[in-house]
């Protein structure tokens, strides 16, 4: 999964909303994706092989899904009802689990060149980023090498329910960020607690690229999925430019785990084992990020339309704020992912989850 972006699933993410279960990513040349299967598309009935049972039935008694989708093993199929998108009628499709590659940026609308509804003037560079493993490099690189050629220095980055991945990533988007910082500015700390004093305190400095850009304003797209090496990003930015999150707050995540191999077995423990604060030594954001900044503005993820369509109610809000600084309404941070006036919506997470499921939730 870091390395190759592979799992084994049919290829899909879903978001529980009550008692509906609805998709909010669908990667390419999947099963899902082969089977007609879109972002917005709800799933209403799962055949597991004993005919298909409605999804509201299914959630009262497995409300991660496990069962109803199976284990990630290659093989596995199951029979859904969903309806598309587009409010054609029910389609029944069968699908099989194999593996699947995630392009950590999607090709399809991943980087765009919008512009600002207050002055069509002034380009705005928008990037989505799924996911922090090691394949995001190249494409990255490349969003960012357009960015700076057309003088770009109002950005989205678009966060929603990315759970984080390699902090090695994390730092690149950092950097991507930095053409004016000096290399003796902080991205961030990887601080360990006083038994670990020895290893205390891992500075990471900015290291501008040859694609770096400039930002006047950052706007980062998030959702309560969105956790770890996206917070990371946020938090290391903040005290060097002005930063907004759009949509929900973050999941809360400040920590991150170290590997500690058994020396009588074959095991390796990975434990909680430091905190990541900023160049100004915050941190501590377990509530999620929205009362730790000065802009956090609430909006839908609008499964309706594409992230990054200026139509979308997040991608919408954020260009917003880039032209004005100002939220049209303010995230409520009295819990993670908690909206004002929005519905909550939940992603499953089975008990044992893949490698892919626990940072990407709602992973199918």
């Amino acid at each position: 999964f870091f390395q190759e972006g592979q799992f084994i699933g049919f290829g899909f993410r879903s978001s529980i909303q009550g008692d509906q279960l609805f998709l909010i990513d669908v990667f390419e040349a999947s099963p899902a994706a082969d089977g007609g299967l879109t972002r917005g598309a709800e799933i209403t009935a799962v055949d597991a092989g004993a005919g298909f049972v409605p999804m509201a039935t299914i959630l009262a008694t497995d409300p991660n899904l496990e069962q109803a989708f199976g284990p990630a093993t290659e093989g596995v199929q199951r029979r859904l009802r969903f309806l598309p998108l587009n409010g054609q009628p029910e389609v029944e499709v069968a699908l099989t689990k194999r593996i699947v590659t995630i392009l950590p940026v999607p090709a399809a609308g991943g980087t765009a060149i919008l512009t600002l509804p207050s002055n069509s003037s002034v380009q705005v560079g928008y990037i989505h980023l799924r996911t922090f493993i090691s394949t995001a490099e190249t494409p990255l690189r490349n969003a960012y090498a357009q960015f700076r050629a057309q003088g770009i220095n109002n950005i989205i980055v678009d966060l929603r329910d990315n759970g984080g991945g390699l902090v090695d990533v994390a730092d690149l988007v950092g950097d991507l960020h930095a053409m004016n910082r000096a290399q003796t500015d902080v991205f961030s700390h990887m601080r360990f607690n006083a038994s670990k004093s020895s290893a205390n305190d891992v500075v990471r400095l900015f290291q501008p690229q040859p694609q770096s850009v400039a930002p006047v304003r950052i706007a980062f797209i998030t959702t309560g999925g969105t956790a770890s090496a996206s917070e990371l990003v946020v938090n290391g930015m903040k005290p060097w430019v002005e930063v907004a999150i759009i949509g929900a707050n973050t999941y809360g995540k400040p920590v991150g785990q170290a590997a500690f191999d058994m020396s009588a077995c074959d095991l390796r423990l990975r434990l909680i084992a430091f905190k990541l604060t900023n160049a100004n030594d915050e941190g501590d954001y377990f509530d999620g990020l929205a009362s730790t900044l000065p802009f956090a503005c609430a909006a839908a993820d609008d499964y309706r339309l594409a992230p990054g369509d200026p139509a979308e109610d997040s991608t919408s809000e954020a260009l917003n704020w880039l032209g004005t600084g100002a939220c049209g309404q303010i995230i409520s941070a009295q819990a993670p992912g908690l909206q004002l006036a929005l519905p909550k919506p939940r992603l499953p997470v089975p008990r044992s989850p893949t490698p892919a499921q626990a940072y990407l939730p709602g992973l199918f």
